[in-house]
Order: structure tokens, then sequence, then C-alpha cells
């Protein structure tokens, strides 16, 4: 085989491969975050954009603590709360909540408390 025609060849399979991949639909606004952290007190935010568009959102919050304590709260963007949420140490917790569609940043407080552990946010535009 020459070079050109292995070129060819090789530019035929990169094709190929492309297009037998599955496309999914890009939803916009969507965020995970996860992150450990030791013995920790801080007051963590995360603002999440809301589009007209939006006919809605689900926000998962998920904390495994070691020790210390955890509260989350999350605010819609008139400052209303639509989800809270708290734990001590030896506990894994969760909340999941689906929100209506009120377009603006919405904000999520996450606050630790000499904490030891691990957090996954997870919100999802639909």
């Amino acid at each position: 085989m020459t070079r050109k025609n292995f070129g060819k060849l090789a530019f035929l399979l990169l094709a190929l491969a492309i297009l037998t991949l599955p496309i999914y639909p890009q939803s916009r606004g969507d965020m995970e975050e996860t992150a450990s952290f030791r013995d920790k007190t801080d007051s963590l935010k995360f603002d999440f954009r809301l589009s007209e568009e939006a006919n809605s959102a689900r926000l998962e919050v998920k904390v495994r603590m070691k020790s210390g304590r955890v509260e989350w709260r999350l605010r819609d963007p008139n400052g209303d709360v639509r989800l809270t949420g708290h734990g001590t140490g030896g506990s894994l917790v969760g909340t999941t909540g689906d929100m209506k569609s009120i377009a603006g940043v919405w904000t999520l407080d996450l606050r630790l408390t000499d904490a030891t552990g691990d957090y996954k946010v997870n919100w999802r535009v639909r």
C-alpha cells in the first residue's frame, strides 16, 4: 500500500467512525460538579441559568459525609427557596427536585462546616 493510499484509507476510516457516533442533542445550561473535601468549612455558590425556552430543570444534590455538617438551599431567580437539604457525619444525603421554568439565574448555596466527604451537584435543563 502506498503512502497516498494509506492516507485516503485513514481518512475514510476516521469519517466512518465519526458518522457512526450516536448523536445526542446538546442541552444548554446543564452542569455537573463533583468534589471531595477534608475538614473544610466553606460556603460554596453555584449559579445555573435557565432560559425562556426551557420547560423545566432538575437539580440533584448528593453528599456523602464522613464527618461535619452540610446544608444547602436552592433559590429561584425571584429569591424564593425551592429546595433545601442537610446532613451530618456518617450519612449519605441527597435531594432531587424538578423546577418549573422561571427564566433567570438560580442559585445553590452549599455550606460545609468542619466537613469531610464528597458531593455531586447535577443540574439538567429540559
